[in-house]
């Protein structure tokens, strides 16, 4: 089945610098933010280091991860926070 971004919801959270927190706020604004148990999406903002923090933190919930890149490497958070978020669903399980 096709989830459409509306209709989803969401738990944000990011690394600690000023520009992610921001960004974060944003969000949240535009999409609402959600108790992690309760979203479709987890959306991490932050470097591949805070993603990889981010599944781990939360990998018991099964949930599908977003990553949004606003560290100094990428890898793994692949969207820029330059570009316009477009949710799309996907799965990543680290055991």
């Amino acid at each position: 089945y096709e989830y459409y971004w509306w209709l989803m919801k969401f738990f944000f959270v990011s690394i600690e610098t000023q520009e992610a927190q921001q960004a974060k706020d944003e969000y949240i604004k535009k999409y609402g933010q959600n108790r992690a148990e309760n979203a479709d999406v987890i959306v991490a903002m932050g470097g591949d280091g805070f993603l990889l923090k981010t599944l781990h933190d939360f990998k018991k919930l099964h949930k599908s991860f977003y990553g949004i890149n606003y560290g100094s490497i990428i890898f793994y958070a692949q969207y820029s926070s330059q570009v316009h978020i477009k949710f799309r669903r996907f799965s990543m399980i680290f055991n």
